[in-house]
């Protein structure tokens, strides 16, 4: 996940990636720590060792259309709480599928 630049915001944009374990990367800083699977499906938080506390900053996923006229992944910006998200967006789960 490679967080935006814009901290300022209710919401970011993100993009995940796959990266195979024998492959290495040259940019560290794209690479982030933090991911987990629960009940409600894949999860982050900023905060590793300190998930849903007051100093993780991940308040879920958002699929929203914005820019590009093509759904994009987001996730909210716990410390910017919002009261309602834009009408184009929609609160997601991303769930896993094994196959």
């Amino acid at each position: 996940m490679v967080q935006a630049a814009s901290y300022d915001t209710a919401w970011q944009p993100v993009k995940l990636r796959l990266d195979m374990p024998d492959i290495t990367t040259s940019r560290p800083e794209a690479v982030e720590n933090g991911f987990f699977i629960n009940s409600t499906g894949l999860q982050w938080t900023s905060s590793p060792g300190k998930a849903g506390t007051s100093q993780d900053s991940f308040g879920g996923w958002l699929v929203c259309d914005w820019w590009y006229d093509d759904p994009q992944l987001f996730y909210h910006n716990k410390p910017h709480n919002y009261r309602s998200i834009p009408k184009n967006c929609a609160e997601v789960y991303l769930m896993p599928k094994y196959i």
